[in-house]
């Protein structure tokens, strides 16, 4: 998926799922999972408000990936689309 069309289909499709969590799996570490609730929403927050996609941190323009900083400390994240196949032989 090479094209610019497949890359911004996927972008709106990540797009969509990172602002609202809704049609797929949210994972967490356990490091995230351990946070309090103020610095766990937070954190949700500002990932599912995340818009600064650039070279240097979406070079397929994809948007799949980014970092943010909540209370000065640096946290990423990252979306992974599994074919539905694949998806069942996991479950």
């Amino acid at each position: 998926m090479n094209s610019a069309t497949d890359s911004q289909r996927i972008a709106a499709l990540n797009d969509t799922f990172r602002r609202s969590f809704l049609g797929g799996q949210v994972v967490m570490t356990p490091g995230v999972q351990s946070l309090d609730s103020k610095q766990l929403h937070a954190l949700i927050y500002a990932v599912q408000g995340f818009d600064t996609f650039n070279e240097d941190n979406d070079p397929y323009q994809e948007h799949d990936f980014g970092t943010v900083t909540i209370q000065g400390q640096q946290f990423y994240w990252k979306i992974d689309c599994v074919p539905q196949a694949l998806k069942e032989d996991i479950l």
